[in-house]
């Protein structure tokens, strides 16, 4: 927690508490990362980030105001770009296509190369009309 250095509430009783707890809010409000703000007529305005709450904090006895500051979204998501879905499951199906496209030319050119091989070397064999016709 840190304090406010020009934020002081009226130490009097009678004094008006409404423009200290505004600029008090205000000083936590434009802090992205304050989270907590409290008032305090002996000890002034604090703000910033804390996760406990005691009666022995000082000027905790003095407290006229304070809130707890929930943050629903983070500074600057209104200025990014939202995820075009389209344009991201197009590149996928665009490099499923290619990888297929390269799988069936592997297993073409695998399979070329198998029967070349399996047709008994560089000698061709005869046909059965060849056969017939030699007897």
């Amino acid at each position: 927690m840190q304090q406010a250095p020009n934020v002081r509430a009226p130490a009097g009783a009678s004094g008006s508490y409404r423009s200290s707890v505004e600029e008090c809010r205000s000083t936590c409000y434009d802090d992205p990362a304050c989270s907590i703000w409290e008032l305090s007529t002996s000890e002034g305005c604090w703000f910033g980030f804390s996760d406990a709450c005691t009666r022995d904090a000082p000027g905790a006895t003095t407290m006229v105001a304070g809130e707890r500051v929930a943050r629903s979204c983070k500074v600057g998501w209104a200025n990014e770009q939202r995820t075009d879905y389209v344009q991201v499951f197009g590149i996928i199906g665009a490099v499923a296509v290619v990888f297929a496209c390269c799988a069936t030319a592997a297993l073409l050119v695998f399979f070329a190369g198998d029967e070349r091989a399996s047709s008994g070397g560089g000698r061709p064999r005869k046909s059965r009309v060849e056969d017939s016709e030699t007897e």
